[in-house]
């Protein structure tokens, strides 16, 4: 008899990373695929490797072959800063150890690659394109013994080629059963209660149409994929539920767009701040993502007194001919009123920037840089999350973007670039999910990508060994209420972390200055120089605020270019 538990469905979220990176909530899809899994009477478990320190693949693939499922559903997060070919290595090593009968193996969640990609390159059989009902769908087929033309939302391999199945109607959030909140049932996880974020889904979709979005991929599915809200009253009694039973006091709106559209979008985010202050759940802070033309005075300032302390908003450039490019339907004016809005009121910027992509030009890179000094002379300890600014267009396939991306074949690829710094050139060909096209024209801009690259390095490299310290540093409005270490005085790295910003931005201004200026270039000694410079001006940031030797052997570095 083997030992192995016998299941219907094992939901599977890899690490998503190649280096430990701890999550503090479930992954929201799998939560929801939990629940209505369970209520259709399919048996099911989850295993969610964010929530270990146990984030190796051998210790993720050991784990996952103590289970006999017939289906086995990989989650992946819809986050398009995750990186699914590490996700993807682990499916593939997965697939070589399974002996006797195979189980069926899908994928749930925003591939980035799109299903043809990923159904050719990978040993699954499906990918569920569609929401809940569609997995379920997929399931009870595969349960069934049915064949796969059965199931709605899925595409799969055949004879014929690649077959994809239209969805089933988008579900009303309202019917949905709440997720399941799996993060409480798994004693081994690596979190404790008191540092769990509840995420919360008050919304699905949006009503913007920015070319490279993950969600547009969606509109190939349902045909379109506009806003929907729950009901606020639904919303709070889901936040409540979590507060007085597992003792939650943060919540992550995990909505891609927790505005609605227009006046009737201000109004459900005003009802929802008044139904959280009417219930007297003082001690509940919370934060959003938002687009810059729906941060208005009235709703942000009912917001602020039900909790809410940051906001993410996708600005991606303070120039206007990037953001026309993106289709992002904002102008500059609109993104400098929405941060000035939330500096009035004291709330986070978590900032969402595209700095690089293929026709990105240096003027561009400048005027949003000045921008940026100008925010941080304001309030730039509110700009959180410093290392925004490292970030390339990565074109998605089957979104706008990635297909004109894909289609242009007159980028030409910068063989000096290639010479000179061979694994720089690797790099920031990655960046396009695997297209040749993904090198600007300008060198400047490649070189100032890189020094760019290496800055955020050595940020996440502190900031990393500084957040282990202090678990709870960057709660709302600077609280900080675990504090156990002895080595680093609490006020000292909470004005490391809120002056970091204000030091990137400076540091990013004076490598535009120094390229600027620079005559004939040689791309492989301005690297080198960049490199030595960029770990300099860390160090000296360091000692502003406390003893360097604490952060001296945190960790290795990650800028080198050989």
């Amino acid at each position: 008899m083997s030992s192995k538990k016998e299941i219907d469905v094992l939901i599977v979220r890899a690490p998503e990373h190649n280096y430990e990176y701890l999550q503090w909530n479930e992954d929201i899809n799998a939560a929801y695929l939990l629940s209505i899994f369970r209520t259709a009477g399919v048996s099911v478990d989850v295993h969610d490797f964010a929530l270990r320190s146990l984030n190796s693949k051998v210790n993720c693939n050991d784990l996952i072959l103590q289970y006999l499922p017939k289906i086995v559903l990989w989650v992946m997060d819809k986050h398009p800063t995750n990186n699914p070919f590490h996700v993807s290595e682990i499916i593939r090593e997965y697939s070589a150890k399974l002996t006797g009968i195979r189980p069926h193996l899908t994928i749930y969640g925003n591939t980035q690659v799109g299903p043809t990609r990923f159904l050719n390159e990978l040993p699954i059989d499906s990918i569920i394109l569609g929401e809940e009902y569609d997995a379920l769908s997929l399931v009870q087929t595969i349960l069934a013994s049915e064949p796969l033309s059965k199931a709605t939302g899925v595409a799969y391999r055949s004879p014929d080629g690649l077959i994809t199945k239209q969805a089933s109607p988008r579900p009303d959030l309202d019917t949905l059963p709440w997720p399941t909140r799996y993060f409480f049932e798994q004693k081994e996880v690596s979190g404790k209660a008191e540092d769990y974020v509840g995420a919360v889904l008050a919304s699905r979709g949006c009503y913007a149409k920015c070319t490279f979005c993950y969600l547009r991929t969606k509109e190939n599915t349902h045909g379109e994929y506009s806003w929907q809200g729950r009901q606020p009253s639904d919303v709070v009694d889901e936040i409540e539920y979590l507060h007085r039973q597992h003792g939650v006091k943060e919540i992550a709106f995990v909505d891609t767009q927790f505005f609605g559209p227009g006046k009737r979008g201000q109004e459900q985010a005003i009802e929802l701040g008044n139904e959280l202050i009417s219930r007297r759940l003082e001690d509940i802070s919370f934060s959003i993502y938002a687009r810059a033309n729906d941060i208005e005075e009235e709703s942000i300032k009912i917001l602020k007194k039900a909790g809410l302390y940051a906001v993410f908003i996708g600005i991606e450039s303070f120039s206007q001919s990037v953001l026309d490019r993106y289709n992002k339907g904002v102008t500059v004016q609109q993104n400098m009123k929405a941060i000035e809005l939330l500096f009035k009121y004291g709330v986070r910027l978590r900032m969402g920037f595209i700095t690089f992509d293929h026709e990105t030009t240096f003027e561009e890179i400048e005027e949003s840089t000045l921008e940026l000094r100008r925010l941080c002379n304001i309030r730039g300890d509110l700009i959180t999350q410093p290392v925004f600014f490292n970030a390339s267009l990565t074109p998605l396939d089957n979104t706008p973007a990635g297909i004109a991306f894909k289609d242009n074949t007159k980028i030409p690829e910068i063989k000096t670039l290639a010479q000179a710094a061979p694994n720089l050139y690797s790099y920031r060909s990655k960046l396009s999910r695997g297209s040749k096209y993904a090198i600007n024209k300008d060198i400047r801009v490649e070189i100032l990508a890189e020094g760019v690259r290496m800055l955020a390095a050595e940020i996440t490299q502190r900031s990393t060994f500084l957040e282990a310290k202090l678990a709870n540093i960057m709660k709302c409005d600077g609280i900080q209420r675990n504090y156990n270490c002895s080595d680093i005085p609490p006020q000292s790295a909470m004005n490391w972390f809120d002056s970091l910003t204000s030091f990137a931005v400076g540091c990013i201004s004076d490598m535009i200055q120094d390229i600027k200026t620079s005559n004939n270039i040689c791309i492989e000694d301005k690297l080198n120089d960049m490199s030595f410079w960029i770990v300099s001006k860390c160090m000296d940031y360091d000692t502003e605020h406390f003893d360097y030797s604490i952060l001296e052997n945190s960790s290795p570095r990650y800028i080198s270019v050989d």
